[in-house]
């Protein structure tokens, strides 16, 4: 593509400006195409160099060379842009610096930026002395503005390189122009106040713009660019600019009140000098120490006295709060947590100027202030709890301490008590009790004092428990705040509603739960507003989450908490709060156990239409299925209630086909466990389930686990029938995952296998044949296995080998043809690593099990040779060892298999007992189990003597006699009871 093309390309941007989808699409197609096209980014340079296009036109151009340098300027990218071209475009760039429309100039700055973030300064050396150059000599003020503006993107991109190289490049940057820099912006402020005193306001406004873009240069410059920047004298007075200019600028500020533009301008440049000094604070900690002292004191001034309080606005407030947080909280002005005594030193200097900074005094008002100016509900806050009361809670629980006043004073007030409890806390509790009166609810100032105050209790919680008699306290004050029924006093029911909830963990008396329980449901009831109803749910779900609940204490108020809860469910109307609300009961569910089932029905007739509206809401899909799994595991056997809504919920969130599997797998997964677990038998409609289970396998995802309980699930409830409907497809999955898997993934696929054999030994050997002829044989011959794996596949084979040691030979005649090898030496080889390896069985269920098989081969031709018979009853002798003990009765001596189930005490709890059938099939399946009925020793001696039948007594002694006399010995005592 050429020049000659312009036109072309001209009008196929002006296409992608229309209003008519179908032409939008084509356009966008044909532009699609274009994009590895040799000298298409040219021709779009071009494009948005002629100013004489029409705006839109070239803002298309612009943003599809910036998508160009994104994808195609690197050298290795597919289609990547030639040099030639590249060389083209940026001396094109470098001469639009006189972009008028400023929209366009800072998407030209960004699109140099990222240019330079590839390319600077090897590939493009000349960038940074032109723009230098350009910002020394050019008096065009539109044009230096444009520089400023690219130099600015330039340093943006440049610093957020990461490698060390990067880093030593853009310090040796940092070292060659931020002298410069800094003199530029010194000199900028300086006109900025000649010309406010020359009262020209219209200069100085334009003056203070180029001095904040010149300062966000120096922000990046002076954080990133420096490695020692206290040893850097013009970093130094930088900073202390900063902090003066902060108050300089405030008390000139008020002179743009009429042009809100210029007063816009004046907030960005406060911001930005109250992000210089958290960023140094944050990556310069050690150098910041100096001016610990000028920052608490500005902070206290701005923040907490004076008349520059007044003056303030909330994001910069935020800031300055997080600056006294930040300093308070930072772990390397802790003495006590340093070992180095050079950085103690350092510890103890900050710490000491933190203390002389923050004074009794200081801490006083500074606590006072945080109390009873900025804890307390604003004017805003009230009018978003009028108009939209669930969007007031939503948007409360959603804030962030970076960004939002009230989060910010929390975390501050949270470190000064961290810091300065022992001065802090006799202050709050003098002013619990000064206010300790029911106040006049017609006086909403005096509503808001009492919120705040009891919002301060709360937040201090586990720094005063041990100074407040919280029982007493709520019998006496608090529950008489839920007696006015004032409409201003729904803030201070909300508060002290809260107040209980943060308490209910750190000091509440098992006594008071009742009354808590009873406030509560009083709380949630219609007549009370929403905000406090809500309230009310969240306090109910910290009494119920919390470590000392228990049921019987709960048991009364289980009808009113379900139908207050069910109530407030309905009634509110956003999707957030009905998650949160849902949450709670989910959680009631879960704590509450099978005692939910005759309270739930209300809420079951509900779900159904629940799910219907949240269709469009994955977060509420997601909050009502972890309801589900909860009301599942409640109704135990009686989830098949459920069955109608359960099942569509389960196949919608697992069909990886369906856009909602992002948001709802995991739970939908868990549901789907949940089900299996509690189902008293397998039908075809949880069966037919079964069919979104091999792909999400396939994924080998963080759901594999999950998925594998499942598959385990399945073989406990309807395992037969699940072999003979997706037995191949379930074996083909496996084969695929074993390939793919580390040593934790297989252990939860051989696992899973494991049970099959357990369950079902002579199906699932045929069933699985081809995973153990081709992985299972070759990684046991190979022996560098992982131990708890080889332990599986000992396991696995060994049940095999009991079930019918036929199939062992069988396995190991298949392995040996595919293999071009002789069957008896792969039979040799893989004995004597089975021998080997049985070490690493550790688990004594699996250790005798692997005896058990070994047992089996005694009385085979692999038992009549020396080479046969010694390791085999060497192994078994192993093992007795370890499942057998010897008492000695009334002189004679009782040898006792450890591992049978042949008393009451060791089958485990009655069925009943257990939590849910799944367990249940898990017990009887283990009663099943002949690990769990055949006695080790009684078995091996049983299989000697089918040895000794088919060889003969003569050949057996003899056999016998080629035994290790050690082992000989053994194995006899094993054998005088039998």
């Amino acid at each position: 593509m050429n020049d000659e093309n312009g036109n072309l390309v001209l009008d196929v941007l002006h296409k992608a400006t229309s209003q008519d989808v179908e032409t939008l699409r084509s356009a966008e197609k044909q532009l699609k195409v274009w994009e590895s096209e040799p000298g298409f980014y040219t021709v779009l340079m071009s494009v948005f160099s002629n100013k004489g296009v029409e705006v839109k036109i070239r803002w298309q151009a612009i943003l599809y060379l910036k998508n160009g340098v994104d994808r195609y300027w690197r050298r290795l990218s597919p289609g990547a842009i030639k040099d030639e071209e590249k060389a083209k475009i940026k001396q094109m760039l470098l001469e639009n610096f006189h972009e008028p429309i400023n929209q366009l100039a800072i998407q030209l700055a960004v699109v140099i930026g990222k240019i330079a973030r590839l390319d600077c300064p090897k590939q493009w050396p000349e960038l940074l002395p032109a723009l230098m150059d350009a910002i020394r000599t050019v008096n065009d003020e539109l044009r230096q503005q444009r520089i400023l503006l690219s130099l600015y993107q330039v340093v943006k991109c440049l610093s957020s390189r990461r490698l060390a190289h990067d880093r030593k490049v853009f310090e040796e940057l940092t070292n060659g122009i931020f002298q410069f820099m800094l003199d530029l912006w010194t000199g900028q402020m300086n006109q900025f106040d000649e010309y406010l005193t020359g009262n020209n306001l219209q200069r100085a406004h334009l003056m203070l713009e180029y001095a904040h873009l010149t300062l966000k240069v120096l922000r990046k410059l002076v954080v990133y660019g420096f490695k020692n920047p206290g040893d850097c004298d013009s970093v130094n007075l930088f900073i202390q600019l900063c902090i003066c200019g902060i108050e300089n600028l405030l008390a000139k500020g008020n002179i743009f009140s009429d042009s809100a533009d210029a007063s816009e301008l004046c907030k960005k440049v406060l911001i930005l000098y109250s992000k210089i000094l958290l960023d140094m604070l944050a990556y310069h900690s050690e150098m910041y120490i100096l001016y610990i002292n000028s920052s608490l004191e500005l902070v206290y001034k701005l923040c907490f006295s004076g008349s520059f309080v007044a003056t303030n606005f909330e994001r910069f407030n935020v800031n300055l709060l997080n600056l006294m947080k930040s300093i308070l909280c930072n772990e390397s002005y802790r003495p006590q947590s340093l070992q180095r005594s050079e950085t103690d030193e350092v510890a103890l200097t900050a710490h000491q100027a933190i203390k002389s900074a923050m004074t009794t005094q200081v801490l006083s008002k500074v606590f006072q202030a945080l109390v009873t100016n900025y804890l307390p509900l604003s004017i805003t806050d009230l009018e978003l709890w009028e108009s939209d009361p669930e969007d007031y809670v939503n948007e409360e629980g959603g804030s962030s301490y970076k960004y939002n006043i009230k989060p910010c004073v929390e975390c501050l007030f949270a470190a000064l008590f961290k810091e300065f409890a022992p001065i802090i806390t006799p202050i709050l509790i003098g002013m619990v009790r000064e206010n300790g009166e029911l106040c006049d609810p017609a006086d909403i100032s005096s509503v808001l004092k009492k919120d705040a105050l009891y919002h301060a209790v709360g937040l201090a919680a586990y720094d005063i428990y041990e100074e407040v008699d919280f029982d007493k306290w709520l019998q006496e004050r608090l529950l008489n705040e839920f007696t006015n029924t004032h409409p201003n006093y729904r803030v201070v029911k909300r508060r002290v509603l809260w107040l209980i909830g943060m308490w209910i963990s750190v000091k509440l008396s098992v006594s008071m739960r009742p009354v808590v329980y009873q406030t509560i449901f009083k709380m949630l009831h219609e007549s009370e507003d929403v905000v406090v109803r809500l309230e009310a749910a969240f306090t109910l779900r910290a009494a119920v989450d919390d470590f000392e609940f228990t049921y019987k204490e709960f048991s009364t108020y289980m009808e009113p908490s379900f139908h207050l809860l069910f109530n407030l469910l309905t009634a509110v109307e956003s999707c957030d709060s009905k998650m949160q609300v849902l949450q709670v009961m989910s959680l009631v569910i879960e704590r509450t156990g099978s005692h939910i089932a005759p309270h739930c029905q209300i809420l079951i007739h509900y779900l159904p239409q629940l799910w219907q509206q949240s269709e469009e809401h994955n977060m509420l899909q997601s909050a009502i299925i972890t309801t589900l799994t909860g009301l599942v595991n409640g109704l135990a056997s009686e989830c098949v209630l459920l069955d109608s809504l359960v099942i569509p919920v389960i196949q919608l969130s697992t069909d990886l086909n369906r856009d909602a599997h992002v948001y709802l797998l995991e739970d939908g997964l868990l549901l789907w466990q949940a089900v299996l677990y509690n189902r008293v038998a397998g039908d075809e409609t949880i069966l037919q389930l079964f069919t979104a289970l091999p792909p999400l396998l396939d994924m080998s995802s963080e759901n594999l686990r999950i998925c594998l309980k499942i598959v385990e699930a399945y073989s406990l409830l309807c395992g037969q029938l699940l072999i003979s409907t997706y037995g191949n497809i379930l074996v083909d999955c496996f084969c695929n995952l074993v390939t793919d898997l580390k040593s934790e993934g297989l252990v939860l696929v051989l696992k899973a296998v494991e049970l099959f054999f357990k369950l079902y030994s002579r199906a699932s050997a045929q069933l699985f044949k081809n995973l153990i002829v081709s992985w299972v044989v070759p990684s046991i011959l190979d022996g560098e296995t992982y131990p708890m794996v080889m332990s599986l596949y000992l396991s696995i084979i060994s049940r095999v080998t009991l079930e019918d040691r036929n199939l062992l030979f069988t396995y190991i005649a298949d392995y040996s043809q595919l293999n071009n090898k002789q069957q008896i030496e792969v039979m040799s080889e893989f004995l004597q690593m089975w021998f080997e390896k049985l070490d690493c069985v550790s688990h004594s269920e699996r250790r005798k099990v692997c005896a058990l098989g070994i047992a089996t081969l005694i009385p085979t031709e692999l038992g009549t040779t020396e080479i046969g018979l010694d390791p085999m009853v060497n192994a078994c002798v192993q093992v007795m060892h370890d499942v057998c003990t010897k008492v000695s009765s009334n002189g004679n001596l009782q040898i006792t298999d450890t591992v049978v189930l042949d008393v009451p005490e060791k089958k485990g709890a009655p069925a009943d007992e257990l939590d849910n059938n799944h367990e249940k099939r898990k017990h009887e399946m283990s009663l099943k189990d002949p690990v769990f009925h055949i006695h080790l020793h009684s078995f091996v001696w049983d299989r000697l003597k089918d040895l000794c039948n088919i060889v003969g007594e003569e050949k057996f002694r003899q056999l016998i006699a080629s035994i290790d006399s050690d082992i000989s010995s053994q194995l006899q005592d094993f054998m005088v009871q039998i």
